[in-house]
């Protein structure tokens, strides 16, 4: 069953409607034509009910522009969305450079947070693994039961000679009617030594879900701030505004207390959009992502919300190592992670 429209309706009572699912519903696979991201592929997706969002192929199986019936809620930075080709790794720059941020823009693997120096080893500013194009991409789309059920998949893999060999299998699911997105990812070190691992999600939301008219929505948290100027908005973590000429972002780490599920939940809630008001959200299980930052930037054109779950404090490999939050995985050793991205109206 699906709500469509204003109306539950079955399977057969859609197939009866339409010559092709496409009319309403789809996944498609196309290119750009123009500009840094000419060559690159995208994954155009539309669910029915509202929800469109687009899939970068070549940048890691990244999730870019996202909207809910017209109203956009990812952040696009003047960066642009550019290709990989533009990207090398340089400390902050080669990172800052090609950051288009998107809903959603994977860190990591062998580094997230600041660039770094470990062992005698330079990382960079969040790592590659953005910046690494999938193969073995493929799309699938039909009905399951009483669903229609979309899907697009990815191989993506961060190797080096004389380095990790890291293997990221992602999955996107997302149903007719049913505005959320479902994105599982299976991290495996397919390489004959044990790695040191880091992951992080830098969800990013941008206005209209972000305006001062919005309000955070998060479980309850012991919240502490990452920096000198993030002290100074300590007790208003919480509190939006409008664009800020010369704003210094701020950043706050959080420690969520689970529901019974495990389960975290994260949000943005806008008053002012819809019939009564829009809520954008990320669920996840705090035992896979056990750490949490929220990035606060509102300066002019950079006006986002990071909601950042992830392994490890966003400070570097070297930190992670000093503060025993580096993890390792062993040869063959795989890790799971399940985010639900979704609106909901209030």
């Amino acid at each position: 069953m699906a709500n469509l429209y204003g109306r539950i309706r079955s399977k057969e009572e859609i197939r009866r409607r339409v010559g092709d699912m496409s009319q309403i519903a789809d996944m498609r696979l196309m290119s750009f034509e123009d500009g840094k991201a000419r060559g690159m592929r995208s994954i155009e997706c539309k669910n029915g009910s509202g929800l469109a969002f687009t899939i970068l192929p070549d940048r890691g199986m990244d999730i870019a522009w996202a909207s809910y019936q017209g109203h956009p809620f990812s952040y696009i930075s003047k960066s642009e969305v550019c290709s990989p080709a533009y990207f090398t790794e340089n400390k902050d720059k080669g990172f800052l450079d090609n950051f288009f941020a998107g809903v959603m823009t994977t860190s990591g693997l062998s580094n997230t947070g600041a660039s770094n120096t470990d062992q005698g080893k330079e990382y960079g500013l969040h790592g590659v693994i953005n910046n690494i194009p999938a193969h073995e991409v493929h799309i699938s789309k039909e009905w399951v039961n009483d669903a229609y059920v979309m899907t697009a998949s990815g191989k993506v893999r961060q190797s080096r000679f004389y380095g990790e060999d890291f293997t990221l299998i992602r999955t996107i699911k997302m149903e007719l009617g049913d505005n959320k997105i479902v994105v599982h990812d299976v991290y495996q070190n397919t390489g004959f030594d044990a790695q040191p691992f880091m992951l992080l999600y830098h969800m990013n939301f941008g206005f209209p879900f972000l305006s001062e008219e919005s309000r955070l929505v998060m479980n309850k948290s012991l919240v502490t701030p990452r920096t000198k100027e993030a002290e100074k908005g300590i007790l208003e973590y919480e509190k939006l505004t409008e664009p800020v000429h010369g704003y210094q972002e701020q950043c706050f780490y959080h420690d969520f207390e689970p529901d019974e599920r495990g389960e975290v939940c994260v949000g943005l809630q806008n008053p002012s959009l819809g019939q009564s008001g829009l809520e954008v959200y990320l669920k996840y299980r705090k035992e896979e992502l056990p750490y949490f930052c929220q990035w606060k930037q509102l300066g002019e054109q950079e006006y986002v919300m990071g909601l950042i779950p992830s392994t490890g404090y966003a400070e570097g490999r070297s930190a992670a190592r000093i503060n025993h939050q580096l993890i390792e995985l062993k040869p063959g050793e795989k890790k799971e992670v399940t985010l639900e991205l979704g609106v909901k109206e209030l």
